[in-house]
Parts: structure tokens; sequence; C-alpha cells
């Protein structure tokens, strides 16, 4: 049965190339992609490892959704052209095995209102155990109840066969069909070839960090961008991180989704490699060491062993931070 995986991010891009090529399944397996945040480059190289490679340009609208409606009223001109503007339909997914990063979007209302069962990844290592990520599918819940849409996702869907997760004791909600696929073992499997593979497909370069200096590297999130604080408070919690715990040379991982210039905030600091590479990748490919790791709470630096320590503050402490 042909695979098919819906991807919105770097990451979720990096845990599908990692399947794919454990389970050697190259050539096999079709590919959904947000356009939007990844290189066409990138998109281009993905089709030597998929044998389907399509594009979608919006992770979540209300025209979208609406388009869904067109379709469930089965108007005969409407649903042809709400069909030419999405990718999968209950035709073409019927002997699909779908794997879902984020079904709290239209595609997962899409396998909802077809009924069609799909398996969950993990949003992001360790997200199950977040308590943002439960008030904000809580929040598009509510909104789209409203206007007429309502389906359950976050692995409460009755369509959801099982949800692959890095750590079950860190989940805030039990769900029997959780599986453990530990992210740190699941690297471990990759071979000399795959790591080239999937670095060539993010076409990264080398860091070349110097191994002997005094460094700390910054992991820093969308914080303003998602509305979690506002644009001034995100400042004064990364400027009060690097004046308070950073050590030596301040290097910084910036997150795909973020809009901030840093090289503007911290004119001294390096800013690492392209963004749009999860830094998972970079250590799969070279050895990098830093005596601190800094974070509010990304779940990235839980990924990471080229630390010498790990400070993690929390979602509480940034929702305190004044």
């Amino acid at each position: 049965m042909t695979k098919v995986y819906i991807v919105e991010t770097p990451y979720h891009l990096l845990i599908s190339l990692v399947k794919t090529i454990l389970e050697k399944r190259l050539g096999k397996d079709v590919i959904i992609i947000y356009k939007k945040n990844f290189c066409i480059s990138t998109i281009e190289r993905l089709r030597n490892i998929f044998k389907n490679v399509l594009c979608f340009n919006t992770v979540d609208n209300i025209v979208n959704l609406l388009n869904l409606k067109i379709r469930q009223k089965k108007i005969p001109i409407l649903s042809r052209f709400a069909k030419q503007n999405h990718n999968i339909d209950e035709i073409w997914l019927q002997d699909k095995d779908v794997y879902i990063f984020n079904d709290g979007n239209y595609y997962g209302c899409l396998l909802n209102h077809l009924k069609k069962t799909y398996t969950i990844i993990e949003d992001g290592l360790n997200s199950f155990s977040s308590s943002l990520a439960e008030v904000d599918q809580k929040k598009r819940h509510r909104l789209y109840s409203l206007l007429g849409f309502s389906w359950e996702c976050f692995g409460k869907s009755k369509y959801t066969s099982s949800i692959e997760v890095n750590d079950i004791s860190k989940m805030r909600i039990k769900y029997s069909n959780a599986v453990e696929v530990n992210r740190e073992q699941l690297f471990c499997l990759l071979k000399k070839e795959d790591v080239e593979l999937i670095a060539n497909v993010f076409d990264i370069k080398k860091l070349n960090i110097p191994q002997e200096q005094e460094a700390s590297l910054l992991f820093t999130q969308p914080l303003s961008e998602d509305k979690i604080v506002s644009h001034e408070k995100k400042i004064r919690i990364y400027k009060h991180l690097v004046d308070t715990y950073a050590v030596g040379k301040l290097y910084i991982k910036v997150h795909p989704r973020e809009k901030e210039n840093y090289s503007t905030l911290f004119p001294n600091a390096i800013i690492l490699g392209n963004n749009l590479v999860p830094f998972e990748v970079y250590l799969l490919t070279e050895k990098i060491r830093f005596r601190r790791a800094i974070t509010v709470f990304s779940a990235a630096i839980d990924t990471i062993s080229c630390a010498d320590e790990k400070i993690s503050m929390g979602i509480e402490w940034m929702q305190k931070f004044k």
C-alpha cells in the first residue's frame, strides 16, 4: 500500500525522510508538502525519493474549508472546481496509508469528513506533552464549530488509527493507540549513505564551529509570530536569556517560521545555517559542541547531545516574565 505523508514543516520532512529511508521505500510513496516552508530546490530533490510530490500553498484557511463544504453538497460544477484546487479526495485516498503531523488543519478536516483512517506522527519532539498545542487545538475547534465545521483532532478523532510519539511517558493525555517511536533511536539506525541523502535534500553547508572555544547556542521560537506573546516581550525574553545564561561566543538557531532579524538584535552572534534546515540534520552530519544550549521551551533542545548544559525555562516561566 502506498504511504502518503502530509508535511508542513522542515522537521516533518526530516521525519518523513528518515521513515522512508529506513523502511526502504524510496520511490514508492507520496509526499504532500506545504510549499511556503521549503526551498524550490528542496522540493525538486524530493522527486528523487518519493514517487510523487504534491504541493499545497495554504496550511489552513476558511476558503479551503468552504471548498470542502461545496464538495459535501456535491454541486457538480463547484465540486469540480474545488477538487482541482486540492490534491486528494476520497477516490484517490482509498488505497493509501496516510500519515499526518497536524490533523487540526484542512487536511485533517478532509480526512475526518471522508471517514478515512490515518496515523498521526508527533508534530514536534514531545509536542503531545505541550499545553500550548492543546490550547491551540481547542481554539481552532471552537472557531470552526462556529463556522459550521467540527471535527476531532490532536489524537481525539475516531479515525486516528495510531499516534507515533517520541516518549509516551511525557504525554499530557494518555491514548490507548499511542506508539512510542524514539527519535534518537530512529536517527541512530541511519547509515552514512542515508545521512548523505538527507543532507543532500536539505542542501546543507557545514557549520564549521570551532570546537575549542567556549560557546552557547540559543534556540529561538516564533513566540510573537504565533501570538503567544507580544513582539516586545519576545525581544525582552531573549535579551534576558542571553544576558543571564550565555557564555562565550553566541550562536543562534532561528526557528523556520520566525521573521526576526537576530543579527540586528545580537550583532556579535553568529546565525547558524539555513533556518529551513532542522538542527538535527547538522547533528547527523558533523561534530558540534557547546558549553550551553538555551531556550524558552523549544523541544529541539531535547534532541541534542552536543551541549554540556541545557537550559530550558518552560512555558510557565515565559507567561510570568515581565
